[in-house]
């Protein structure tokens, strides 16, 4: 059972209430209140709002995808987890982080301020899976957050092992770059090698010394090598020093 308590002035100085601004308040029925004194209802007051502060408090933004984060209005404040697929450091001492997800192949540049903790520089490299979080912004009609490092953590070391997911989406900043990939080796009838990702959505051409690969069709792979575009074929090509297996 609720009632209402009548409003009356309270007295108190870090409580400015008129009996016109007095709000009606509902107390559940467990709630004894004695309504004839102030200074219990102040009391009362103080507790609610302490407990409604301490809520807010230790509320945690979602956890979202890379890919939904356009999906959210200027200014809201996200968590992402990503794979690092390239950091700049620039001249203002903030770092640009460019994150990765394998499995949608979606990618976000997260822009990160000093604050008391370490830039992610000193601590991450590419292939960690770092979590973000911060406030979206837009660069024209691209997301991105906008952090410092005390809300970025590192959550997964990587041995620097990518995805073909990964590099379709940011190839630009890995050409020219020696990277292991790790992916399924087919072989075309005619006799041409990629590497693909599990679900067969993205690949890259292999280049090279190509008689290693052999042993090797239809089998997760890991390859080492350096990524280039083909001009001609505009197709990503990995030329291959190494193949193991696993991955």
């Amino acid at each position: 059972m609720a009632f209402r308590l009548k409003a009356f002035p309270i007295r108190a100085p870090w409580l400015h209430v008129t009996e016109a601004e007095m709000p009606a308040i509902r107390v559940p029925a467990s709630v004894h209140v004695d309504v004839a004194d102030p200074k219990r209802v102040t009391i009362l007051l103080a507790v609610l709002m302490g407990g409604m502060v301490a809520l807010s408090a230790g509320s945690s933004p979602p956890l979202v995808p890379l890919s939904s984060v356009a999906a959210f209005d200027e200014g809201s404040i996200v968590e992402v987890e990503g794979i690092i697929v390239d950091i700049w450091v620039r001249d203002d001492g903030s770092e640009a982080l460019v994150l990765g997800d394998a499995a949608s192949g979606a990618v976000l540049k997260a822009i990160c301020y000093p604050g008391t903790a370490p830039q992610p520089s000193m601590y991450a490299t590419i292939g960690d899976l770092l979590r973000v979080r911060g406030e979206v912004a837009f660069a024209g009609d691209q997301p991105r957050l906008i952090t410092s490092s005390d809300d970025v953590s590192l959550e997964e070391e990587s041995e620097e092992i990518l995805d073909p997911n990964v590099i379709a989406a940011s190839w630009q900043v890995l050409e020219g770059d020696r990277i292991s990939v790790s992916g399924i080796l087919s072989c075309s009838p005619s006799g041409a090698y990629r590497l693909w990702d599990d679900k067969r959505t993205s690949s890259l051409m292999l280049d090279g010394d190509l008689g290693v690969l052999v042993r090797f069709a239809e089998q997760r792979v890991v390859v080492s090598g350096v990524l280039s575009l083909d001009g001609s074929t505009l197709s990503l090509v990995l030329s291959v020093d190494t193949v193991v297996a696993g991955g």
